[in-house]
């Protein structure tokens, strides 16, 4: 039980934190760095490959594409905790 509180707990202050830089619709730049990827290129690539795991959309009348702040922080932290774990194992 207590791991689940820290999940939420670290998961809450990404997304403040992340709302607080970008605001809750992060595009652009920020966006494809934010997933890891080096590039916009790469960013693309991992689009058409369906390699993006968050959800990624367009807005009418806006370039680009668009995330909430909110699935980049609960994918940022499911993979922490994942990453975690594997080390916890070694």
């Amino acid at each position: 039980m207590k791991k689940l509180g820290s999940i939420n707990n670290y998961e809450s202050q990404i997304e403040k934190d992340l709302i607080s830089e970008y605001g809750i619709l992060i595009s652009g730049d920020p966006l494809y760095k934010l997933l890891g990827f080096p590039s916009k290129a790469a960013f693309r690539q991992g689009i058409s490959k369906k390699q993006i795991h968050v959800p990624i959309f367009r807005l009418e009348n806006r370039r680009g594409r668009h995330a909430l702040a909110k699935d980049i922080a609960k994918w940022l932290t499911k993979n922490r905790f994942k990453a975690l774990e594997n080390v916890e194992m070694n």
